[in-house]
C-alpha cells in the first residue's frame, strides 16, 4: 500500500511545447517523465481502486488521498472527437488538428453511485503514421493507441494515434 502523497504548493516545471509554454506542477511530474520513458501511467485509489485522470490528490469515488500509479498497455477507442479549423497560435499549431477524448481499455471503474466510467485522457488525434493530425473526426469507438511526443528534457506528452487496419484508418 502507497504511504499519502502530501502535496505542498511548490514552484511547478515549466517547458516549452510548439511554442506554448505549458507548467507541470509536482503532483503531475510522474505522468510527463513516465511518458518520456514510453510509459503511460494512470492514478489508482489505494481505497477503492478507481483509476483516474486528470491527476488529483484525492479520489473523486471516495475522497482518500491514499493511491499509487499504475502502468496502461495505452490502447483503447475514441470517445469523442473534434477537428479545430481555427488556431490560436498558427505559427506553432497550424490548423486543422484534431483533439479529443480517449477512453483507456484496460482502466474501467466500477463506480460506488453506479455505473462503469473508463478512463478519459484529453489528447491530439493523429493517423496510424503518428505525425499527421486526422483530417476528419473518426467515428467513436475507433481503436487507438499512445506514442509519445517529448515536450522537454525528461518529459513527454502521451498522444494517441489510429490502429493501423482500424475502419478509419
Amino acid at each position: 500500500m502507497a504511504e499519502t502523497q502530501d502535496f505542498h504548493p511548490i514552484r511547478p516545471v515549466t517547458v516549452t511545447w510548439r511554442g506554448f509554454d505549458i507548467q507541470i506542477a509536482a503532483l503531475e511530474r510522474p505522468y510527463f517523465e513516465a511518458a518520456a520513458q514510453g510509459r503511460l501511467i494512470v492514478q489508482v485509489c489505494d481505497e477503492c481502486g478507481t483509476a483516474r485522470y486528470p491527476v488529483a490528490d484525492r479520489c473523486p469515488n471516495c475522497g482518500s488521498r491514499d493511491w499509487d500509479w499504475q502502468e496502461s498497455a495505452g490502447r483503447g477507442t475514441v470517445h469523442s472527437c473534434l477537428v479545430i479549423e481555427h488556431s490560436v497560435r498558427p505559427e506553432q499549431l497550424p490548423a486543422p488538428y484534431t483533439t479529443g477524448l480517449t477512453e483507456l481499455d484496460d482502466h474501467v471503474n466500477d463506480l460506488r453511485k453506479g455505473g462503469r466510467q473508463p478512463v478519459r485522457i484529453l489528447t491530439n488525434v493523429y493517423e496510424p503514421d503518428g505525425e499527421t493530425f486526422v483530417a476528419e473526426p473518426p467515428p467513436d469507438g475507433t481503436p487507438v493507441e499512445v506514442f509519445f511526443e517529448a515536450i522537454g528534457d525528461g518529459f513527454a506528452v502521451p498522444q494517441f494515434k489510429l490502429v493501423e487496419g482500424s475502419a478509419a484508418a
